[in-house]
């Protein structure tokens, strides 16, 4: 559904000639936050001097040339304390539910007043905080901008390597996100978001780059029970690696609260409204593999030969290379056929070929359906499991992947049997929890 503008660093709707009477959305910045910008939509700016400065320009440029153009700028860090707002908020992961209404209205119809409208309102009512183990390197240095002592975390950081507004002594998931949470709503705070008992919110956990889908599942459930204990109703949760700092081990937390103007224009309908950003959503993944390609390795010393990391790096690079080739989102038979092709023939040894085996039974058996949702996908799933077994002759209980696999299984075929159909980001959800 994407094409590369030749020439530019541009990404476009395929069908952008056929986007006639609507409003335009584009956004943009600097590279290493992927997947935001890649792929996804917006006519907002985030909150930092260059990024401005640049797509002021651009503004002024379509301006000149008659074109109507709205500049929306998104800032809602709320690690800052001093009631110095020069510069005002940074704009963190808040630009990812900002793009998705954005893009919603321009769909629906809206005029542009509308959608700079209810991007502004959505601003003022959004809040990011952010914490890390670990700081980013930039492409090129030689060491970071920062340093943390081993037990230490960066409290209130920056996306592009900046440091945190303080270091704190590392805790658990828990007293972590209580930690976050207290600095974001922290009423002597100049940047501070004003949440009150019995308000409703959107919540989004973001991944900055080197944490596991385990600790994230971990943290969001965490956020969950500390906002409903502080008396606020969470009605989305959204968690992923949304816009990401390189390989940061860190993550944040953004929530928006649905003020009255908001409810008015039905923003849960517009967060929910149906997108096509499967590539974006494969590659997170592979990035996340590869990310942790060292200390898999390390892991698998203990009782192996220390390249699983290597193994599954080398599976995903050649998936993210692949990525266009994959065939359509549309048809996930295909999609998983071409993921077996390519983890049989890059990745190598028995991983490879179990992989490979996995994925192709569950392109088999999606071959069979005509719909795709929770029930297919949880019948196929299976499938894939019973081809793992029936070639590599390992049965559950035999300290293999399949102790992982199969309870994973048997919980979505019971959810099947329970809900039945669901779109895919109840699919993803599901197995984030089961994970």
């Amino acid at each position: 559904s994407l094409v590369k503008l030749p020439g530019h660093k541009v990404v476009l709707r395929k069908d952008l000639q056929n986007l006639r009477g609507i409003v335009a959305i584009l956004s943009g910045g600097g590279s290493g936050h992927e997947p935001f910008q890649t792929g996804e939509f917006s006519l907002l700016v985030a909150n930092y001097t260059g990024d401005r400065v640049n797509f002021g320009l651009a503004r002024e440029w379509a301006l000149n040339e008659g074109i109507k153009v709205e500049n929306v700028v998104i800032g809602e860090d709320c690690a800052v304390t001093s009631p110095d707002r020069s510069a005002g908020k940074r704009g963190l992961s808040g630009l990812i539910l900002a793009s998705k209404i954005a893009g919603a209205l321009a769909e629906s119809g809206e005029s542009i007043e509308k959608i700079a409208e209810v991007l502004r309102e959505t601003n003022n009512n959004m809040g990011t905080i952010g914490i890390c183990l670990t700081p980013c390197t930039l492409p090129g240095a030689k060491v970071s901008n920062f340093t943390l002592d081993k037990n230490e975390m960066a409290l209130g950081l920056g996306v592009h390597g900046e440091a945190g507004v303080k270091n704190v002594e590392i805790r658990s998931s828990k007293d972590t996100v209580d930690l976050m949470l207290n600095h974001m709503m922290d009423k002597n705070s100049s940047s501070h978001l004003d949440l009150n008992d019995k308000d409703e919110v959107v919540l989004l956990i973001n991944n900055l780059g080197g944490t596991t889908h385990l600790e994230i599942g971990i943290i969001t459930d965490d956020v969950v029970k500390a906002l409903t204990k502080r008396g606020v109703k969470v009605l989305k949760v959204f968690t992923g690696s949304y816009f990401t700092s390189l390989e940061m081990a860190g993550f944040n937390i953004t929530v928006l609260r649905l003020s009255e103007k908001l409810k008015k224009e039905n923003l849960l309908s517009l967060l929910e409204m149906e997108t096509d950003t499967p590539v974006v959503l494969a590659s997170t993944n592979c990035m996340s593999l590869i990310a942790v390609r060292d200390k898999l390795n390390e892991y698998d010393k203990c009782a192996g030969d220390g390249d699983c990391g290597t193994t599954l790096a080398r599976g995903s690079e050649a998936i993210l290379q692949d990525l266009d080739k994959l065939g359509d989102f549309k048809y996930p038979a295909d999609i998983f056929q071409n993921i077996s092709f390519s983890c049989g023939e890059t990745m190598g040894g028995t991983s490879g070929g179990m992989y490979s085996v996995l994925m192709s039974g569950i392109a088999r058996k999606l071959s069979t359906y005509d719909k795709f949702g929770l029930k297919s996908f949880s019948q196929a799933f299976e499938e894939g499991i019973n081809s793992l077994m029936q070639y590599g002759g390992a049965k559950p209980g035999d300290r293999t992947m399949l102790d992982v696999l199969k309870p994973i299984s048997e919980k979505l075929n019971s959810l099947a049997v329970k809900d039945g159909e669901l779109p895919y980001d109840d699919i993803k959800s599901y197995c984030l929890k089961l994970s």
